[in-house]
């Protein structure tokens, strides 16, 4: 019985450690991406050519494909951390009526 606890508690252990390097590396890329904005909106501060500044926003991904990329990050980084070989992982809105 005592082996089986310590099994288990081992088992504990390792998730927990690998959810913590996850929401590490989570928040590094997010902080990295964020100083990447801040970065490119001084440059773009700093050009006064309208045509340049509509090509730029174009390029520019959308808010929803931040969101997408952000998921698919978070939903790598759970499958990695819950050493997940089969199945996935689902975000559910809770706000939602």
């Amino acid at each position: 019985m005592k082996h089986l606890e310590t099994k288990r508690e081992a088992a504990e252990r390792r998730r927990v450690t690998l959810m913590s390097k996850g929401i590490a590396d989570f928040l590094e890329r997010t902080s990295r991406q964020a100083e990447d904005v801040d970065e490119s909106s001084t440059t773009e501060g700093s050009e006064t050519s309208n045509n340049n500044d509509h090509v730029k926003r174009a390029a520019e991904p959308s808010i929803l494909d931040k969101i997408r990329t952000t998921l698919d990050h978070a939903a790598e980084i759970l499958r990695t951390s819950l050493e997940l070989t089969a199945g996935g992982v689902v975000f559910l809105d809770t706000k939602v009526c």
